[in-house]
């Protein structure tokens, strides 16, 4: 006999937001490109990754920030 436990709405929101705060913990490969970054050796947190297109005559290229470098 199987049993099954049931959630309500609020249980499961719950886990939702658990699940995503402990995914933005995760480190990203990127770097931020700020030139004032105060942690420009450090890998950017996918919480606080900021991507921005960037455009220039040679075509079109992504650029990373953290997201309070990004604001400076």
């Amino acid at each position: 006999m199987e049993t099954t436990i049931r959630k309500n709405k609020n249980q499961t929101a719950i886990e939702r937001a658990q699940q995503k705060q402990v995914e933005g913990l995760r480190l990203t490969r990127h770097y931020c490109a700020h030139s004032d970054c105060d942690r420009p050796d450090s890998r950017i947190e996918l919480k606080d990754l900021q991507p921005v297109m960037s455009v220039s005559l040679k075509g079109r290229k992504m650029v990373f920030y953290h997201r309070d470098c990004f604001k400076k």
